[in-house]
């Protein structure tokens, strides 16, 4: 039977195979998705058999693509599968250093012992052979396989030795050993970057997680007969693995950007790192008996630097990242293969950019079941801090969100990245002036203060717009005019205000410096999370404050002091500019609240003498009952002139206090030129 070119029947068969006596070894990686969990090969050793039936139906859920019909179908059919399950299954663990180091040492010891029978070159251990020997076994790094590392570990190496005899130019005969020397350095690398991670056996693991190989820079000489060869250094070298770009194309890898390439967010910084803390200080959480957080949430204003964050974020945590997008969430079985592939990185980032675009549960709509497989896999995760897949979210649009994607337990960290501050807009204009042809000189302080609240990609625009300027007028170069009215256009439109961006932010600073100061004097216990130059969304709210505490449960005092700080801005606009200039149509929305306020305090919660305890509310519940004696005339001409007393006090009170601190007002309007954003402590600091 063992003719290679015959063909065996029952007629020429020299001798039959009884399979009744035949053992068949199947092998497999299918259920790969099951076996990357550790509780799963925690199961095998505490109940064998519940392990055998979930691999079994791992198994027979593997599907395979259907060439003919070009769909899925069955990896390995059911009735293939039913028979294993009178088999015994063996689970195999993934191979750890010291398996490739033993086979290494094996078939290298057979192949110096070849080298030295065919040209009587001695191959010298010494004691440099172990760590020579790592250096071998990790250059096949980030994917330690072992037949290759069989096959090639030792002929790789014997290949330099037999190529610098060859090009020596001297007979082999001339060469009697070979001996290794591996520096101090490369000695140093081994100990403090290798070794460690060979003891706690995650070494193979942390080289295919990070894409890492070693890069081995040695030299071959040789004295009197002896060749010598030196590992003069070591280090980790980030490659991108080939089977990355079959198949699934997703590709993980640990991006080279960190976070002093990025320029300004220097809150939105100390609170990543204070996350990235979690994941290299694990010790930090269990200390607090907390498990280790799943996903962070980004939001803010497009263009103001998510992703790259993001991508920091991975390199400054050391952590393989993949980039997705919300859209492919909704293909379930995407959001299944990212996530399985998640695991083999484990622990690992899954940066979901635009995540809004998987839009909410609503009845009757398609987004149910791509949003309960995400979610799903996300409950899934290990709380394993070596098998942690973190979810980083980004979106402009937070309230388009499900909620029960970025509820606690999921993604549970919320960071909002705001436009960019001064550091990130000087770097932005700085290049544009170094990098592109420019005459006369440019004040960066002037232009700072004109791309106050621009995102990141409005300052790219800036760039193309002055050079499209330049092209279209014939002109060699962008001037610091050229500059400005693109920023001007890109601001306001094509029609400018006549005032110039110094008076309205110099209006803006002084409006707003009167409103944080009347607001920590009357209401000290309502904290004010900000004061900036530019608004933080549409509505114009440049003052962040918290009135959570106050909303339900509000006094008289509390609803005259917010009338106060609502006419604080134009009081103190007024002071500085007059009556004629420092009055103008900013402050309609605060005009708006102050009159709400004290409408509500009078006509709904009986907050005024004069008018006394009404419910304007009930009259239109007595109207619905149809209650007789329903004139209400009388309220409301009382309600309309308790409301022209009450702002009316409010703005002598106002003018009072805006007097008595001008040099409050003032001194933080000044600051708030300067840094455009000022935080709750520094405020304090400033009005003490």
């Amino acid at each position: 039977n063992e003719n290679p070119d015959i063909t065996y029947n029952e007629e020429n068969a020299t001798y039959w195979v009884d399979f009744t006596d035949a053992i068949f070894i199947i092998t497999s990686s299918l259920g790969k998705e099951l076996y990357l969990d550790n509780k799963f090969r925690d199961l095998v050793k505490e109940d064998h058999m519940q392990a055998e039936s979930m691999v079994l139906e791992a198994i027979r859920r593997e599907t395979k693509r259907d060439t003919r019909s070009g769909g899925e179908q069955e990896a390995i059919i059911p009735e293939l599968v039913s028979r294993f399950s009178q088999a015994n299954i063996v689970l195999f663990n993934n191979l750890n250093y010291y398996a490739y180091e033993k086979i290494s040492t094996k078939v290298f010891t057979h192949f110096k012992d070849k080298f030295n029978e065919h040209y009587e070159i001695e191959f010298i251990e010494g004691s440099n052979f172990k760590n020579f020997l790592k250096t071998q076994i990790l250059n096949f790094a980030p994917e330690l396989d072992a037949r290759r590392i069989k096959d090639k570990v030792s002929k790789i190496f014997f290949d330099k030795i037999t190529d610098f005899i060859m090009n020596s130019g001297k007979s082999t005969k001339k060469f009697k050993s070979i001996k290794i020397s591996i520096s101090k350095d490369a000695t140093e690398f081994l100990t403090e970057k290798i070794n460690p991670l060979i003891e706690e056996e995650s070494l193979v693991r942390e080289l295919f997680r990070k894409s890492l190989t070693i890069e081995i820079d040695d030299k071959i000489t040789e004295k009197d007969g002896a060749i010598t060869y030196k590992v003069n250094n070591l280090r980790f070298k980030q490659i991108t693995k080939i089977k990355d770009f079959s198949e699934d194309g997703l590709v993980f890898n640990i991006p080279n950007i960190s976070f002093d390439d990025i320029a300004g967010h220097h809150r939105a910084k100390e609170r990543l790192h204070e996350v990235i803390n979690f994941f290299k200080e694990p010790k930090q959480l269990d200390s607090f008996g907390i498990t280790p957080p799943k996903g962070m949430l980004l939001y803010g204003p497009p263009g103001t630097g998510k992703t790259m964050l993001a991508k920091a974020f991975a390199r400054e945590a050391e952590l393989p990242f993949i980039s997705i997008t919300g859209l492919e969430l909704l293909q379930a079985n995407k959001t299944k293969e990212i996530f399985t592939k998640a695991k083999e990185y484990a622990p690992a980032i899954i940066f979901v950019d635009e995540i809004d675009s998987i839009g909410k549960r609503e009845d009757g709509n398609s987004r149910e079941i791509p949003i309960n497989t995400f979610l799903s896999e996300m409950d899934g995760f290990s709380d394993n801090q070596g098998e942690n897949v973190f979810v980083i979210a980004a979106t402009n649009y937070k309230d388009n969100i499900d909620e029960a994607i970025i509820r606690p337990g999921r993604i549970e960290i919320h960071i909002e990245i705001n436009n960019l501050d001064k550091d990130a807009r000087t770097y932005f204009l700085d290049r544009t002036i170094k990098k592109k042809p420019t005459n006369g000189k440019f004040d960066m302080n002037k232009l700072l203060m004109y791309t106050a609240g621009f995102t990141g990609a409005q300052l790219e625009l800036i760039e193309k717009e002055a050079s499209f300027y330049c092209l279209r007028h014939r002109l060699h170069a962008i001037t610091q005019d050229i500059v400005i009215e693109q920023i001007n256009r890109i601001k306001y439109g094509e029609k400018l205000t006549y005032l110039s961006p110094e008076q309205m932010f110099d209006e803006t600073s002084i409006y707003e410096a009167g409103r944080a100061v009347i607001s920590k004097i009357l209401m000290p216990h309502i904290h004010i999370e900000h004061v900036s130059l530019t608004p933080k969304d549409n509505n114009e709210h440049f003052i962040a404050h918290n009135y959570d505490d106050i909303e339900d449960n509000m006094t008289i005092k509390d609803f005259k002091d917010r009338i106060c700080v609502a006419l604080a801005g134009r009081t103190a606009q007024i002071k500085k500019f007059g009556a004629i200039d420092g009055l103008d149509t900013g402050a309609k929305n605060d005009l708006q609240q102050a009159t709400r306020d004290a409408y509500c305090a009078i006509a709904h919660y009986g907050m005024d003498k004069d008018v006394g305890y009404i419910n304007l509310n009930g009259v239109g519940d007595a109207k619905v009952k149809n209650i007789k004696n329903k004139d209400t005339k009388h309220f409301h001409s009382k309600i309309d002139t308790a409301l022209e007393n009450w702002l009316n006090e409010a703005q002598k009170v106002t003018e009072q206090l805006v007097e008595e601190n001008w040099s409050k007002i003032d001194k933080l309007s000044q600051e708030l030129l300067k840094a455009e954003i000022i935080y709750e402590v520094e405020l304090d600091k400033l009005i003490q």
